[in-house]
């Protein structure tokens, strides 16, 4: 019986060596995407481009909306690991744009130009920059996950 529950503790031990070293392969990879998305999102900002491709909805005048006139949108974006994730930040006024604004009667007072793709889509670009971070994460660690989990 003791020989069965050392078994099963050791098998425990190994499983929670190889969670250690998934975790720190999701914070690396996390690490390594965030600039990369950063620069996704700043070269969609400067092409007026929502992360689907999809150009911006023109301003008032029928211009395109590049929404760079200062400069102070795109610099206050935030895109930053975030323990396992990759996480977008949006300041005032991008905020607004992100989803767009109605009037009180629900019409459309300003449409949405979306910076960051929604929760259903992770735009091809961005998919890149994160498979090219696992694999580049997974480069840097697959020594210290080998050592980790005894193999």
């Amino acid at each position: 019986m003791t020989s069965s529950l050392e078994e099963g503790a050791s098998v425990m031990r190994a499983i929670a060596k190889e969670l250690e070293g998934l975790t720190a392969h999701a914070r690396r990879t996390a690490e390594i995407a965030a600039p990369k998305i950063k620069e996704q999102v700043q070269e969609e900002f400067s092409a007026g481009q929502a992360p689907n491709g999809g150009a911006w909805a023109p301003l008032k005048d029928g211009s395109p909306a590049h929404l760079e006139k200062t400069g102070r949108m795109a610099a206050k974006l935030k895109v930053e690991a975030d323990g396992l994730v990759v996480r977008g930040k949006l300041y005032a006024p991008a905020n607004l744009h992100q989803y767009g604004t109605k009037r009180k009667n629900g019409t459309v007072r300003m449409p949405a130009r979306p910076i960051f793709p929604t929760k259903d889509a992770t735009p091809p670009g961005w998919e890149k920059a994160l498979e090219e971070s696992a694999e580049q994460a997974l480069e840097e660690l697959t020594p210290e996950m080998t050592k980790a989990g005894g193999k």
